[in-house]
């Protein structure tokens, strides 16, 4: 049953006499079982009497508030009220309210419009800087005890900058190392700050006394020390959120600022290496593997991205750079390996710098090959043809350990084509099949010969048809057996066709062939 629109503001009174409390004008609710069931049992009660009896089983609920969530410019002298849908326990839902700002909780004075609409004026004007927020609580209870359906919250401030300042840059930079003595430190912000957040917002350590004051307009902090500064000692400067900006805002990210105060020199390469070989800068260094990462020693900590942007690996190669905690050794990961008996060619320019701008006193470069034995190209050894037990056309042929010729078939050597196995050994019929042997000089990936292999027509082929029918290991992973199923000519031509092995097919350490491999086969 809908309660009716136009009737849910008035005020119901059953026959017996008893009065209903009001419901919100618009108010649409569905009765629940309970409700149907209180019409049985009174059935002399009106719909208003249904309104008040939904009502009071469901919680209450705010239906307007102000400041709405996310206000800005709010008036200093505004006032915060909230409108519920029906009447309200005061005290209780006084106790649930709370307005705090950038000062903690504020104080002030409750008014109530009836008992659902209640207004709270703050004891003090607001000031302009800085967050509030509005809480009401759902321990909030409505006048028959039913609790607040959810909290309610909004957030509003009375300036149009909400955001607080950061930090850009420093002078001297973060981690500089041999600043003078006689500095001062210099903190650019993003926004002029307020100058009296400054004194609980910065520390110094180990501690010395200075004097603040701020430049360009109030967006710069210099921090002048009252005497040098001690040679030698690392100095921390931190910046907290008690930094506020000209609004009232805090600062967004807590700082710390560090440097060393010394006598500054040129950083230096200390070395450079692949792995554990260690690289020259001007001669060419072999044995490095394709897999290595190369390490890079500075004598200090240096300007991280400025290094990372000027060092170069020719040819190019996309790279994870990575350092330690003391920004003094940079390693090169490349995020896949280098290619297989490559050279290489790793620059380090002058323009490299440490956190003082000081640039390198030892640019170089450093090249090297990618040759070692795990980097090196498979070769094919030999190509020879498998014989058959027994030759001939014979049904249940199989391929016996012994290979013709030797040392090797040579480039459009004959291919006995007596010697086929049969490759359905277990079904009437035979499915002819030649057997070539391939050594390599290295074990072999088998996935890589599946697609590097394969057999290429070249002269007189006719209605002769050659395929690989499988590829397998023999006794060794370098030793590969290709099962070619084979179809002979009906002419009396002598077909060629070409045994191909493309650099797809790889070693098991994933070095590819280095040019195709072919050997032409006369039939």
């Amino acid at each position: 049953m809908l309660i009716n629109r136009k009737e849910a503001n008035r005020t119901a009174v059953c026959e017996n006499g008893n009065r209903v409390s009001h419901a919100p004008h618009g108010y649409v609710a569905i009765l629940s079982l309970k409700c149907l069931f209180f019409l049985f049992l009174a059935p002399s009660c009106s719909e208003d009497d249904m309104l008040a009896f939904a009502l009071d089983t469901a919680p209450p609920r705010v239906v307007a508030a102000f400041p709405p969530d996310g206000m800005k410019q709010m008036a200093p002298d505004g006032k915060v009220w909230f409108l519920f849908d029906r009447g309200m326990d005061r005290p209780q839902t006084e106790r649930a309210f709370s307005l705090t700002g950038p000062e903690g909780e504020i104080q002030g004075a409750f008014e109530w419009k009836g008992d659902r609409r209640v207004e709270f004026t703050p004891s003090r004007r607001l000031n302009s800087g800085g967050q509030y927020m509005v809480r009401l609580a759902s321990s909030a209870e409505s006048g028959s005890g039913k609790d607040l359906k959810e909290e309610y919250r909004a957030h509003f401030s009375l300036s149009a900058d909400t955001s607080g300042p950061t930090l850009l840059r420093s002078r001297p930079k973060h981690r500089a190392q041999g600043v003078a003595p006689d500095s001062s430190i210099e903190l650019d912000f993003s926004e002029p700050v307020s100058f009296s957040s400054l004194e609980n917002g910065i520390s110094v350590s180990p501690s010395f006394a200075y004097v603040l004051s701020l430049k360009d307009d109030g967006s710069t902090v210099v921090i002048n020390p009252n005497s040098a500064l001690s040679r030698g000692l690392n100095y921390d400067i931190s910046l907290t959120q008690s930094i506020r900006d000209r609004q009232g805002n805090d600062l967004i990210d807590p700082e710390t600022v560090s440097f060393r105060v010394g006598q500054d020199s040129n950083p230096e390469i200390q070395s450079v290496s692949a792995d554990d070989v260690q690289l020259t800068a001007g001669q060419l260094t072999h044995g490095i593997s394709k897999d290595c990462d190369l390490v890079i020693q500075f004598s200090e900590p240096m300007e991280a991205p400025s290094v990372e942007a000027e060092v170069d690996l020719s040819p190019d190669v996309a790279i994870l750079k990575s350092w330690n905690s003391n920004t003094d050794r940079l390693t090169l990961d490349p995020e896949s390996p280098l290619s297989s008996e490559t050279d290489y060619e790793l620059t380090l320019p002058a323009s490299l710098t440490d956190h003082s701008g000081n640039e390198i006193v030892n640019p170089g470069k450093y090249p090297f090959v990618t040759n070692a034995s795990d980097s090196q190209h498979p070769e094919v050894v030999l190509i020879q043809q498998g014989l058959a037990d027994p030759p001939g056309i014979v049904d249940g042929a199989e391929i016996t350990r012994n290979y013709r010729p030797d040392p090797e078939l040579p480039d459009y050597g004959i291919v006995d084509t007596s010697h086929v196995i049969d490759v359905d050994r277990d079904e009437a019929g035979i499915d002819q099949a030649l057997v070539f042997r391939i050594l390599f000089n290295r074990d072999m990936e088998l996935a890589s010969l599946h697609e590097g292999i394969e057999f290429i027509p070249v002269l007189n082929t006719g209605s002769s048809e050659i395929a690989v029918h499988s590829i397998q290991f023999g006794t060794d992973s370098n030793e590969v057996l290709v099962i070619a199923s084979w179809t002979p000519t009906g002419s009396s031509e002598s077909p060629v066709y070409a045994l191909q092995i493309s650099t797809k097919a790889k070693d098991s350490r994933g070095n590819p062939l280095q040019d195709r491999f072919r050997r032409y086969l006369a039939f």
